[in-house]
Parts: structure tokens; sequence; C-alpha cells
């Protein structure tokens, strides 16, 4: 039998769900919780699944706003 809440040591001990999540992958986060997985389960860091995609968005809208300053900047020399 497979543990869908099995954890990944290379993943901070985070699970499938985590994986997922940090991903952004939702049709894998959709499977995964339609199969039991557990969305309360907390890595190392005491992150949750939710924890892990609100901070992948933080890191992706600082990198698209660095992005975008760099581009304003560059453009107007």
């Amino acid at each position: 039998s497979l543990d869908i809440d099995s954890v990944c040591s290379e993943f901070d001990n985070g699970s499938s769900l985590h994986i997922a999540a940090s991903n952004l992958a939702f049709e894998a986060v959709k499977v995964l919780l339609q199969n039991g997985a557990d969305a309360l389960l907390k890595d190392d860091l005491g992150r949750t699944a939710l924890g892990k995609t609100l901070l992948c968005r933080q890191i992706r809208t600082m990198l698209v706003n660095a992005y975008c300053s760099i581009g304003v900047q560059n453009s107007s020399d």
C-alpha cells in the first residue's frame, strides 16, 4: 500500500502535497487532496502545504517586481 503522506528528506521532510503546492501544481494538489492527503501535515520547518504555496507566491512576486524594476531602469538609460 502507498502512503500518500510519506515525506521527502530532500524537501525538509515535506509530503508530496508540500512539493505539489510549492510548485503550484494545481491538478496534482487536487488529486492528492481527493485521495486523502493530510493538508495539515507540517514539514521540518513547521510549514503546511498552504504555507509553502504562500511562500512561493511571495518569492515569485518579489522576483517579478525586481525584474520589472530592472527592466524599467535599463529602458530609461
